[in-house]
């Protein structure tokens, strides 16, 4: 635990040293507004997190974006972040263009075609039996969408981007669940308009994890502190921090 909350700290004033130069969002600046619909059709084993092992259809809110915001005729690790509605309130999955296999699914992997990608969430879910990580993989990976805001715009007015919602133990092989559609949010033209964020969504996994998980102590380490600071408006300090 020692050392995950001091790389949660170290990761944290790495943010706060780039939110300086990036005020509204200091990673993943470049990305587009979706909207979709996410269907689960229940894995044939057991994950252990009851959302996973149920059924149903739900509408969501994502996002996806390029992380470092390096040029964009280079690749950049993409990022894919869902909102997704719970009752009367929601939850929120970050997932992260990784490799598949063991170890690769740890290892951020820049892309520069999205249908390319392999998207997982990199940090385990608690689940009732054991570990769980979520992944989602494009059903077209021969296809190609490019990953930058303009060649994802021009790639989802022609067609919806279509992936397999699957889970895994760390070490273990991959069990589709479900399927999400993504198409591009109506409103997308607007909210660029006006700088691309004018609601402030912000997605938080660590306090909106999947229903019937838990996050792990040494995961809320390593994670909440970034969170934290990307939840303070820009020209303030997080409590008790220097603000020098």
């Amino acid at each position: 635990m020692r050392v995950t909350t001091a790389l949660g700290k170290g990761f944290a004033s790495l943010f706060a040293t780039m939110k300086a130069v990036r005020p509204q969002r200091p990673i993943h600046p470049d990305g587009v507004w979706l909207t979709g619909t996410l269907t689960r059709t229940g894995p044939p084993v057991s994950s252990g997190i009851s959302w996973i092992d149920g059924t149903g259809q739900d509408p969501i809110q994502a996002r996806l974006s390029r992380s470092v915001g390096l040029p964009r005729w280079s690749p950049d690790i993409l990022g894919l972040a869902l909102r997704v509605p719970h009752g009367s309130d929601h939850f929120d999955v970050l997932l992260a263009s990784t490799g598949a296999s063991f170890p690769a699914r740890f290892v951020l992997l820049p892309q520069r075609n999205v249908q390319a990608a392999k998207f997982t969430s990199m940090m385990p879910y608690k689940g009732g039996k054991s570990a769980v990580l979520l992944a989602a993989f494009p059903l077209d990976p021969s296809g190609r969408m490019p990953a930058t805001p303009a060649g994802l715009r021009v790639g989802l007015a022609k067609r919806p981007l279509e992936l397999a919602l699957c889970f895994s133990r760390p070490l273990g092989d991959w069990t589709r669940f479900g399927t999400l559609v993504l198409t591009l949010e109506e409103l997308e033209p607007v909210l660029v308009a006006r700088g691309g964020d004018p609601t402030g969504l912000r997605f938080d996994p660590v306090r909106r994890p999947l229903p019937g998980s838990e996050t792990y102590a040494w995961t809320r380490a390593l994670r909440e502190p970034s969170y934290a600071e990307a939840r303070v408006a820009p020209g303030h300090a997080l409590p008790g921090s220097d603000s020098r």
